[in-house]
């Protein structure tokens, strides 16, 4: 190991043997005897550590500090693996004018007059039945892409900020969206399999890296590999 300029003081190493013995739930005189009832010299079990310490070292300097996975590495492995997948979704703040399946004739000259330029505010207090959102200017909610039925997300998904959709039918009855606000987001199911996807691709690249390593140092015949 000394060709790798690697250094691991005593401290160092007693400090694992200790971490390893807070991990068995023993103090360092309960370790020492542990190692002795299984005929264990308490030296050579330092050396031991040491050595394994080491060997870590050397897997971080040689492998593990060459790894690089980026943003673009997880986005591009995400859509991959989903076709259906977006790296970015949208954030929808939407207002409503909600009118009953029979009044169908009415909400389509509303939506008509809207888009015409009249105030989509006056029409929400004269006509829309969800009283708890009438005195909201019509308040609807906050959706992202995904979180809403297909009818919704289909007739607003290409509105700009203040347009308003054509009517739409939901179980609830006879809508008219208007998008009060429109922000790009992070898609939340990217989000929630970044830290999987990351270790899937770091483990997959650290065995590339290792194998070559390997191979490689078997070529300089620097270490030796003794067959399984």
């Amino acid at each position: 190991m000394k060709q790798n300029s690697l250094l691991v003081t005593d401290e160092r190493v007693n400090k694992e043997i200790s971490t390893i013995a807070q991990r068995q739930n023993m103090n360092s005189a309960q370790m020492k005897q542990a190692l002795r009832a299984q005929g264990i010299n308490y030296d050579e079990y330092h050396t031991f550590v040491k050595q394994s310490i080491e060997r870590r070292q050397l897997v971080e300097k040689e492998i593990t500090s060459k790894i690089k996975i980026s943003e673009q590495d997880i986005v591009s492995d995400y859509l991959a693996k989903n076709s259906g997948g977006k790296t970015q979704v949208f954030e929808y703040n939407l207002s409503h004018i909600l009118f009953s399946v029979s009044d169908k004739p009415l909400a389509n000259e509303v939506s008509t007059a809207i888009k015409g330029g009249a105030s989509f505010e006056t029409y929400v207090a004269k006509h829309s039945r969800d009283r708890d959102s009438r005195d909201k200017e019509g308040a609807f909610g906050v959706f992202t892409s995904g979180e809403m039925i297909s009818s919704i997300e289909k007739s607003i998904a290409n509105l700009e900020i203040g347009q308003t959709s054509d009517v739409v039918q939901t179980p609830m009855g006879l809508h008219i969206f208007k998008v009060v606000d429109k922000k790009l987001v992070k898609d939340p199911e990217l989000e929630k399999k970044k830290q999987d996807i990351y270790q899937q691709l770091f483990s997959k690249e650290f065995k590339e890296q290792l194998d070559f390593w390997l191979l490689q140092k078997r070529k300089d015949a620097i270490i030796q590999i003794n067959p399984a």
